[in-house]
């Protein structure tokens, strides 16, 4: 199965609604695995979407085309999310072929702007932790991704290595 260009195999989805308003999604695939909670009001999702995968595979390796992907699905990041926040926890991410480790992120939508605030993000992985908040502008001539950061590399040569960079740096830490 193919979702928003990423391919799936041996894909499993589960929707239901176990309680009152309260849905759960869970999802496996070779790729992936996780289960995701909402409310629903009206037929409109209110409150926080929160998200937890086990593990979640973005981009295939050595593929960073990720335009055409968002054009094969018919998507773009300008479409309207129509929900008003999501908590997000990653425990083993992968990136075009590449672990990067654990990620979360809690993000808030502001749908007029076509803006997401993101007031907690961290990316750790066995090397290093990047640490931060910034906004995530989807639209228009400031689009692109702006943060406040702290990176702390325990060991900066293998950071790099596990990145794809080769011999540049042996040890290395702050």
């Amino acid at each position: 199965a193919t979702l928003l260009g990423m391919a799936l195999d041996q894909l499993t989805f589960t929707a239901r609604r176990p309680e009152g308003e309260r849905w759960r999604l869970d999802v496996s695939s070779t790729q992936t695995a996780g289960t995701v909670f909402w409310r629903e009001s009206r037929g409109r999702i209110e409150g926080d979407i929160e998200a937890h995968f086990q593990r979640l595979a973005l981009g295939e390796a050595g593929s960073d085309n990720s335009e055409k992907a968002s054009e094969e699905s018919g998507l773009s990041l300008a479409d309207d999310i129509d929900f008003p926040a999501i908590r997000l926890t990653v425990d083993k991410l992968r990136l075009y072929g590449r672990e990067v480790g654990a990620l979360s992120v809690v993000g808030l939508n502001d749908v007029q702007a076509h803006r997401w605030k993101l007031e907690q993000l961290q990316l750790a992985g066995p090397h290093a932790t990047l640490k931060g908040s910034g906004v995530w502008q989807l639209t228009g001539p400031q689009r692109g991704l702006t943060l406040q950061a702290q990176a702390l590399f325990d060991d900066l040569g293998a950071y790099l290595e596990q990145a794809g960079f080769h011999n540049l740096v042996e040890g290395g830490h702050g």
